[in-house]
């Protein structure tokens, strides 16, 4: 794994998703990381977890029309 010190996930606008807690990327592209711990980002409210194990990762939709997979954009 990975240390990803405390960063989620970068934004499109270039912000980052932190938490107060380390973050591990592994092998397989996931994020994992323990609450308890807070969600920050310029652009959004704080969001507290509990404490427990954390799993993040990208959202992908898969779209029938044009037969092809995306990112999901918030």
């Amino acid at each position: 794994m990975k240390d990803c010190k405390n960063i989620l996930a970068h934004g499109e606008s270039g912000h980052a998703h932190r938490v107060t807690v380390a973050v591990m990327e592994r092998e397989d592209g996931l994020r994992e990381f323990v609450g308890p711990t807070t969600v920050t980002h310029e652009e959004h409210k704080k969001i507290d977890l509990p404490s427990n194990p954390y799993v993040s990762g990208i959202v992908k939709e898969f779209d029938h029309l044009q037969d092809m997979e995306r990112k999901v954009i918030d």
